[in-house]
C-alpha cells in the first residue's frame, strides 16, 4: 500500500516537472507588457512609497523614468521570479526593476513611464499618478538613518554619534551601520562622507572583510555591518552637520518556490545575489563654545583632561653641553592638536623647535595616550639659570571649567669648561709718585745746549702732516660706521624684519623638493614653518605665542588686506591638519605651495 502511494506520488511528480519545463517555454510567445506597481497612491512629503515595473518578457535593455519630482532612495534593484499554478496549468516568469521613493513636493505628481527593448521593439508602461499631501512631521527617522525596502525586505543606513550636544574640541564617536533582513555578501561602493567643521581621526573602516552581527529592533531581527567609526573634535561652534553616506552592497535574497511543498522540499527554494544603493540621512550635533569668562591667558584651545609633567636630565653641566628638557602631556581629548607650554630661558640659553613623540591611541573611547616635547638646551656661559616652564591650561568639559597646571622651576649650574675665553676687565692704573731707588743715578744734566737736525726737515712737511691727519680721520670713520653696526644690531625687530622674506623662501624653496619627491608630511610640515615663521619676525612675536586671532589683529594693524590674511590662515590650517592626515594629492600641494608664496609676496609689498 505505501509502495502504491510513493510510485503514485513520483509519477504525478514527472508529470508536474513535465508540465513546468513544457508551460515556461510557451511564456515565450505570450504578449509582452510591461506595468508600473506603486506600494501606495496616496503619501505625504517625504514618505517613502515603492514603485515596481514589472515586464512578463525577457528584457534587452531597461530605461527608468526621470523622477523628476521625487528623491530616488533605492534603485533599480532586479529580481526574477517564475511560478507555476498547477491548478490551472499556467505558468508565470517575470522581470521587476524595483524604486524606492520619496515626493519632494506635495501635489499631484505624475510618474513618467519607463521603457524597455524587447525583441527589438520598444515597449513602455502606462504613467502612475501619486497624490501627495502636506507631511504632518518631518521625516527623520533614529539618529541619522535611512530606511529602504528591497523585494519586500527593510534595510536602513544610520549614522550614530556618541552625543548630539557637546563642546568645541570636545571628542564625539560616530558610527556608520548598515542593517538588512538579507545576509550582507559584500560591497561594491562606499562613499564615506567629509565631516566638515570637525577634526577627524579614522578608527575602523570596512572594506571586504565583514563582520556581521545581529540586532533586534521593533521585534524585527537584523544583519548589521559597521561600515566605519571615527573619533570627530568640533573646531567651530553653532549646528554642525555630518553629512550622509552612501553603500552599494549585495545581499542575497531568499526568491518564491513553485508552490509545491514537496517539489521545494526537494529541490530547495532558489536564492538570488541582488545589488542594493542605501544611502542615509545627516545628523546633526549642536556645539557650544567655550566660556569666556575666567578663561586663562595662556589657553590655546586644549580641550579634554590633561596632565603635565617636566624634567631635566642634568642640573650640572659646562658651557657648551646640550641637556635635554622634556614637556609631557598626557590624558585624554585631541592629544594630536595640542601645543606645547612657553617654556622662559635666559638669554645665555640657547633652544631650538622642539621634537614632538606620541604614544597615542584612538578607539571609540576617543583618544588617549601621551605627546612629549624635547627640548635641547645650550648655556653658552657658565653660571647659575632658572629654567621656567609657563602654564599650560585646558578647558575640562566632564567639570565645565578651565584647568590651569604649573611645572617646577629648574635650577642650572654652569661652570666654565676649559675652551671657554671669558672676558677680562682691567682695572686703571693708579699713579705714584717717583721714588728714588737705590742710588745708581745720581744727576740728570738739564742743560744740553743748542740742538739742531742736519739735512731735510721732516717736521712741517706733507708727509709730516699726511701721518699725522690720517689716524684721527680714520679713528672718526670707524667710531661712524661701528655707531651704525651697534645701531642696526639693536634694532632687533628691524634686522628680523628684513630677513624674515629671506627665510620663508629658504622653507618654501625646502618644500617644494620634497613636493617634487613625493614626500607629504615633509612638504606640509616646511610649509607651515615657513609661514610661521615668516609671519613671527614680521609682527615680532614668538612663534610659540602664535594664535589665529593675534596674527589677524596684527597684520591688520599693519594694513594688509584681509583678503590676505585669511589666505594666510587657511594655508595654516590646512598644513596643520595635513601634517596628521595628509591626504592631499600633487595638484593640491602644488597649489599650496604657489598659494603660500603669493601670500607671502602679497604681505611683503604691504609692510615694506
Amino acid at each position: 500500500m505505501i509502495y502504491e502511494v510513493i510510485s503514485q506520488y513520483g509519477m504525478q511528480k514527472r508529470v508536474n516537472i513535465f508540465f513546468l519545463f513544457l508551460l515556461s517555454a510557451s511564456t515565450c510567445f505570450a504578449q509582452p507588457k510591461l506595468e508600473a506597481r506603486v506600494s501606495k497612491k496616496n503619501v505625504a512629503v517625504g514618505e517613502q512609497f515603492r514603485v515596481s515595473f514589472v515586464i512578463n518578457a525577457g528584457v534587452e535593455n531597461f530605461k527608468g523614468p526621470p523622477f523628476a519630482d521625487f528623491n530616488v532612495l533605492l534603485g533599480p534593484v532586479s529580481s526574477y521570479s517564475s511560478n507555476v499554478n498547477f491548478n490551472t496549468g499556467q505558468s508565470i516568469e517575470e522581470v521587476s526593476f524595483t524604486y524606492v521613493l520619496s515626493a519632494n513636493k506635495e501635489g499631484t505628481l505624475t510618474i513618467e513611464p519607463a521603457s524597455v527593448t524587447i525583441r527589438g521593439k520598444v515597449i513602455k508602461s502606462a504613467p502612475v499618478t501619486i497624490e501627495v499631501s502636506k507631511n504632518p512631521q518631518a521625516n527623520n527617522p533614529n539618529n541619522g538613518s535611512s530606511s529602504v525596502t528591497s523585494n519586500g525586505e527593510t534595510m536602513f543606513l544610520r549614522t550614530v554619534v556618541s552625543r548630539q550636544k557637546c563642546y568645541q574640541g570636545e571628542y564625539l564617536l560616530v558610527t556608520h551601520k548598515v542593517y538588512a533582513h538579507d545576509a550582507i555578501i559584500g560591497f561594491r561602493d562606499l562613499d564615506y562622507p567629509a565631516y566638515d567643521g570637525f577634526w577627524s581621526q579614522v578608527i575602523e573602516e570596512t572594506k571586504q572583510n565583514i563582520q556581521l552581527t545581529k540586532e533586534n529592533i521593533d521585534g524585527k531581527e537584523y544583519f548589521v555591518a559597521v561600515l566605519r567609526q571615527a573619533v570627530l573634535f568640533p573646531q567651530r561652534s553653532g549646528s554642525l552637520e555630518i553629512k550622509p553616506m552612501s553603500v552599494e552592497m549585495v545581499v542575497r535574497q531568499k526568491g518564491k518556490g513553485t508552490g509545491d511543498p514537496y517539489f521545494d522540499s526537494f529541490f530547495g527554494v532558489p536564492y538570488k545575489d541582488v545589488n542594493v544603493k542605501v544611502k542615509g540621512t545627516s545628523a546633526k550635533v549642536e556645539v557650544t563654545p567655550l566660556p569666556g569668562n575666567n578663561k586663562p591667558v595662556d589657553f590655546l584651545g586644549s580641550v579634554g583632561t590633561y596632565a603635565l609633567s617636566a624634567k631635566i636630565d642634568k642640573e650640572k653641566v659646562k658651557t657648551n653641553d646640550a641637556i635635554n628638557l622634556s614637556l609631557t602631556i598626557s590624558g585624554k581629548g585631541n592629544l594630536k592638536l595640542v601645543s606645547p607650554p612657553r617654556i622662559n630661558l635666559p638669554e645665555e640659553i640657547e633652544t631650538y623647535d622642539p621634537k614632538s613623540v606620541d604614544n597615542i591611541s584612538v578607539g571609540a573611547t576617543g583618544m588617549n595616550g601621551s605627546r612629549t616635547f624635547e627640548y635641547v638646551l645650550i648655556p653658552r656661559h657658565s653660571g647659575e639659570y632658572k629654567i621656567n616652564v609657563a602654564p599650560f591650561s585646558f578647558f575640562d568639559p566632564e567639570k565645565r571649567s578651565y584647568v590651569t597646571l604649573n611645572s617646577p622651576e629648574f635650577s642650572l649650574q654652569v661652570e666654565k669648561n676649559g675652551n671657554e675665553k671669558e672676558e677680562v676687565v682691567i682695572s686703571p692704573t693708579q699713579k705714584q709718585d717717583v721714588q728714588e731707588i737705590a742710588s745708581d743715578i745720581r744727576y740728570i744734566k738739564t742743560d744740553l745746549g743748542s740742538t739742531q737736525l742736519k739735512g731735510d726737515h721732516f717736521f712741517g712737511s706733507p708727509v709730516f702732516w699726511t701721518f699725522t691727519s690720517l689716524p684721527p680721520a680714520l679713528f672718526f670713520l670707524f667710531v661712524l660706521l661701528r655707531r651704525k653696526k651697534l645701531s642696526e644690531e639693536l634694532d632687533v625687530v628691524s634686522a628680523k624684519s628684513r630677513r624674515a622674506a629671506g627665510t620663508a623662501k629658504k622653507r618654501l624653496a625646502l618644500a617644494n623638493k620634497h613636493l617634487q619627491n613625493g614626500n607629504k608630511d615633509l612638504f606640509y610640515e616646511e610649509v607651515l614653518r615657513g609661514v610661521n615663521a615668516y609671519i613671527s619676525e614680521r609682527v615680532n612675536i614668538p612663534v610659540a605665542d602664535l594664535s589665529r586671532d593675534n596674527i589677524s589683529a596684527m597684520l591688520s594693524s599693519r594694513h594688509v588686506p584681509a583678503g590676505v590674511i585669511d589666505q594666510l590662515l587657511s594655508i595654516i590650517n590646512t598644513c596643520e591638519f595635513a601634517r596628521y592626515a595628509p591626504s592631499g594629492s600633487a595638484v593640491e600641494m602644488g597649489n599650496m605651495y604657489n598659494d603660500a608664496l603669493e601670500a607671502i609676496i602679497k604681505t611683503e609689498e604691504t609692510l615694506s
